[in-house]
C-alpha cells in the first residue's frame, strides 16, 4: 500500500519478505510509468525505516540485474 500510494500509477510486480542482518525487509520491483522499473528494499530498524531504491529503464533489465543487487547489497547498517 505504501509503495502504490508513493509512485502514482505504479504496479508491484514482486515482493518479497527478508530480514537483514536481524532487522525485518522486504525486496520489491516496481513498475513505473514511461518505461521505468524501481527496485529496492526496506529495512525496519525499530522505528527507523531505511529505503534503499534503484530506478532503471525496462529496456535494460537484464543487463542492470548484477549491478542493481551490488548496489541494495552494498547497503550496512
Amino acid at each position: 500500500k505504501v509503495i502504490n500510494r508513493r509512485i502514482p500509477g505504479a504496479k508491484i510486480l514482486k515482493t518479497s519478505r527478508h530480514s537483514y542482518k536481524k532487522f525485518p525487509s522486504i525486496e520489491y520491483i516496481v513498475s513505473k510509468k514511461g518505461n521505468i522499473e524501481v527496485a529496492g528494499r526496506l529495512i525496519l530498524d525499530k522505528n527507523r525505516l531505511y529505503k534503499i531504491e534503484v530506478s532503471y529503464p525496462k529496456a535494460s533489465k537484464t543487463t542492470a540485474q548484477a549491478p542493481l543487487a551490488r548496489f541494495i547489497q552494498s547497503f550496512s547498517l
